[in-house]
């Protein structure tokens, strides 16, 4: 199968210095993804510049203004696709909009349509052009960056390439005379480097949004998913990208791809509530493998049904897993620190032994 490539092109790259959208840019990356599809790469496009093209269109007055994104997202959104639309057709490429909002992906059908929906347009030789719906939502996925990560899980993407203003990641800010970007960031330094720039953003890796886009690499790596931070102005600079030419700065991934449907559950599902467990359960869900038993469970917050996720904590409140609950919270609330036997009293003999099973499980 041809390699999945989800290229996320951010505002900076498609606007010009008066905030208008550039089509001599949008030209120059049609170009570039053009060269790619053609080579056989299957291509996804997470683009940016909505708002930007609504704002050459319409000029929201004041008593709109807490409207204006979407505002702005709605009138921009034909304009832009329109854009890509004909650049694209000079070429006999054949694309696609997806608009996505956050809650798309908590419940697990909508996951499921967005993610077949994407993987029919690949397989028909359809490039996909996804943006958040901001018409609806502004700002769900916390920018286009995490979106772009979330994208890639979805369509099983072997890379992640974040276009942006900068050069890559740099190790100081501002950074010195020559520096140049590091070219290379293990998945086990990716905590290191965000919490630092957290905590100390006047020596730390740079603005213009570098921390989501390190956030996003780290929940691509998570996926299975390289990431390269690069400059979408350097000419060429996809094909550079998978060529492996040395450009920007490349986040590895993790060793293993994560299962899909726990992949939906570390990423797509936001949790309802919390389960506190005890040092043997916590020990049999982290050593073992084991699914999470009732007698394990000290404490338990939040309202939730049957089939929502919780987040499953160790005796201090450290998050330490997220699962698919088997119980209400009142039932939880009832037979938490009980066998088996007694649940089945409590409850009734057709009650789940797990609380959470293995299957529904995966580790933070």
């Amino acid at each position: 199968m041809s390699k999945t490539i989800v290229v996320k092109v951010g505002s900076s790259n498609l606007v010009d210095l008066e905030g208008r959208l550039d089509l001599l840019s949008l030209t120059r990356l049609v170009v570039e993804l053009k060269a790619l599809h053609t080579a056989g790469y299957r291509l996804v496009l997470v683009t940016s510049g909505a708002v930007a093209a609504g704002a050459q269109k319409v000029i929201v007055a004041a008593d709109f203004c807490h409207h204006r994104k979407q505002l702005l997202a709605a009138v921009g959104q034909g304009f832009l696709m329109q854009k890509y639309t004909s650049l694209f057709g000079e070429y006999g490429i054949t694309v696609g909009q997806i608009l996505l909002v956050r809650e798309d992906l908590d419940n697990r059908r909508l996951y499921l349509n967005a993610r077949e929906t994407l993987l029919g347009l690949l397989a028909h030789s359809v490039i996909p052009i996804v943006n958040e719906n901001d018409v609806v939502t502004a700002g769900s996925f916390g920018g286009n960056d995490l979106l772009a990560a979330a994208v890639a899980g979805l369509v099983d993407a072997e890379q992640l390439v974040i276009l942006s203003n900068i050069d890559g990641v740099f190790a100081h800010f501002p950074a010195t005379a020559g520096e140049r970007p590091l070219a290379q960031i293990a998945y086990t330094d990716l905590a290191g480097l965000l919490l630092s720039f957290a905590t100390n953003k006047t020596s730390a890796l740079g603005t213009g949004g570098i921390q989501t886009k390190l956030e996003a690499a780290r929940m691509a790596a998570e996926f299975g998913v390289e990431t390269v931070i690069c400059n979408g102005a350097t000419s060429g600079v996809l094909k550079l990208v998978v060529d492996g030419v040395p450009v920007g700065t490349r986040i590895l991934a993790q060793s293993s791809k994560l299962e899909a449907r726990k992949r939906w559950l570390l990423f797509g599902v936001k949790a309802k509530g919390m389960i506190k467990v005890d040092e043997g359960a916590l020990q049999a869900l982290v050593e073992r493998g084991s699914s999470l038993l009732a007698v394990g469970i000290k404490a338990v917050t939040g309202k939730f049904g049957r089939g929502d996720a919780v987040t499953i904590c160790d005796p201090d409140g450290a998050e330490k897993a997220v699962g698919l609950i088997r119980f209400t919270d009142r039932e939880i609330e009832q037979i938490r620190g009980k066998r088996s036997a007694e649940i089945k009293v409590i409850l009734g003999e057709s009650q789940a032994d797990e609380v959470v099973h293995r299957d529904d499980l995966v580790l933070l």
